[in-house]
């Protein structure tokens, strides 16, 4: 999703813009990400997204990708009080932060480099920005609902999957291993010697990745 929303910002949006002013779709989908997901998810989604804004467009690497990465943790701050049906929310976070991004480039861009106009940056590429951007996000908000809604049920079902693989697993192995010497215990309606257990938990501690 992010290398789609990505090409479409350099390609089709790029064809469509007025004045010079392409909308934020990166800001839209990393906000969408943050206030849908959480922290986490927002940090992580705008990672990636300034990640490519850096590489493609930016004079520096890494500077992109942390003001995306504020911009998606600060919306996961809003993950609690997010209702899907609601969407003046999101359209205001997005607002806010199409509007932080805008003021952090002008700061760091700029501002440091001893260019003071920024009224004229304001009006001529901020505000403009800030207003196509949610014209664009009134668009793309109920596409980026339902393929949030199919991720989790992917994730879920997944996830849902796996444990009952997990189950069959060690229910199968607690039959194989029952018996197995040292001192016994029961564990599921089974008498399995303590061995066993310290097998089967290891087998899972590998099983996920642990050390």
């Amino acid at each position: 999703m992010v290398i789609a929303c990505f090409i479409l910002q350099s390609t089709v949006f790029k064809a469509l813009e007025f004045g010079g002013i392409v909308p934020n779709l990166m800001i839209v989908l990393t906000a969408s990400f943050g206030f849908m997901r959480g922290e986490k998810a927002g940090l992580l989604i705008g990672f990636f997204c300034g990640l490519l804004a850096d590489v493609f467009f930016g004079g520096l690497i890494g500077l992109y990708a942390m003001i995306y990465m504020y911009i998606g943790y600060l919306n996961g701050k809003f993950h609690k009080v997010f209702y899907p049906e609601d969407i003046k929310l999101p359209i205001a976070l997005i607002f806010v932060s199409d509007f932080m991004f805008g003021i952090v480039c002008y700061a760091t861009l700029f501002l440091l480099r001893g260019r003071f106009h920024f009224t004229y940056y304001f009006t001529k590429v901020i505000l403009p920005e800030m207003v196509y951007t949610i014209l664009v996000t009134l668009l793309l908000y109920p596409l980026i609902l339902i393929l949030n809604k199919k991720s989790r049920r992917s994730i879920s079902l997944s996830s849902g999957f796996y444990l009952l693989f997990r189950r069959i697993v060690v229910h199968s192995v607690l039959a194989m291993l029952a018996g197995v010497g040292g001192e016994e215990v029961e564990v599921g309606g089974q008498k399995v010697g303590v061995d066993a257990l310290i097998i089967i938990h290891r087998a899972d501690q590998v099983g996920r990745g642990l050390p």
